[in-house]
């Protein structure tokens, strides 16, 4: 009874994880095309401080984007190993 308990309430969170995973991937998504439009304006008009700026601002977004999915999937393979252990 308590076992079936906590592996409802790991698949319930193994659900979440994934959800937020899809939700922060369409992020990555949008924020790279973003990232390339300000990078090839960039390239063709050399003059302009507030787009590297931007750049930098997006690319950051998107390298942490990457590290929160990687964590994210990293406790979901550990709730899944919880779950068959149990």
């Amino acid at each position: 009874m308590q076992n079936n308990i906590h592996i409802k309430s790991l698949q319930s969170t193994l659900q979440e994880k994934t959800a937020k995973i899809k939700k922060l991937k369409k992020h990555l998504v949008i924020m790279v095309i973003i990232l390339c439009i300000l990078l090839v304006t960039f390239l063709l008009q050399h003059n302009t401080q507030v787009k590297i700026i931007l750049t930098i601002t997006v690319a950051s977004y998107a390298i942490i984007t990457t590290i929160k999915i990687y964590l994210i999937q990293q406790i979901q393979k550990k709730i899944q190993q919880k779950i068959k252990s149990l």
